[in-house]
């Protein structure tokens, strides 16, 4: 079962994760639509884990749909977006209600409800804005994606910020917390295609 709607600015709203560390003098591009692209398949990657200082790494595999498989930490995994891998589960490789998010354009978002493994939840995914970032593994043009995944039939949510790079077709930042305490920060270290 799947419910979809469109959300407009706001719906989130601001503040959800708290102000980044360097608020001051953030860059707005002015950005195209992105359409959805996957990474290049075989691209290398590397994440910093910024509270632990932990490096992740992984490759890209094929992408089939909107599904794009990778391996992380030497783990298989796959996602339909990457701002939304576990808002992913449940739904079919073409994307279903996130295929309407893209193209990715500041103001546009979505909300749809899903099903999987018996349990109804709620997400909610905005683009709220763009930026030039730096991390570690270079500058990038990006669009600032918010997501709150709420499971309906508990009391668990989760929150997340992400850096999308349209030239990478991936995240380059992000940041998160969940209702159980958990908090979450990874920038991209190394990308080599």
């Amino acid at each position: 079962m799947l419910g979809v709607g469109v959300l407009g600015v706001g719906v989130l709203g601001v503040g959800v994760l708290g102000a980044s560390a360097a608020t001051a003098q953030i860059e707005r591009p002015e950005l195209a639509p992105a359409p959805f692209q996957a990474p290049v398949e075989g691209a290398r990657f590397a994440f910093e884990d910024l509270a632990s200082g932990k490096t992740q790494s992984g490759r890209f595999g094929a992408t089939e749909g909107m599904l794009t498989s990778f391996t992380w930490d030497g783990r298989e995994a796959a996602s339909l977006t990457p701002f939304c891998a576990d808002c992913a589960l449940g739904l079919p490789n073409d994307g279903g209600p996130l295929a309407g998010l893209f193209p990715l354009r500041v103001g546009h978002g979505i909300r749809f409800t899903r099903r999987h493994r018996g349990q109804t939840w709620q997400d909610d995914i905005l683009v709220t804005a763009t930026e030039r970032l730096t991390v570690p593994a270079g500058t990038f043009d990006t669009f600032i994606v918010r997501r709150r995944s709420e499971l309906q039939d508990g009391d668990w949510w989760a929150e997340q910020r992400n850096w999308y790079a349209p030239s990478l077709g991936w995240v380059v930042k992000l940041e998160g917390k969940a209702s159980d305490g958990r908090v979450e920060a990874w920038q991209l270290l190394e990308w080599r295609q």
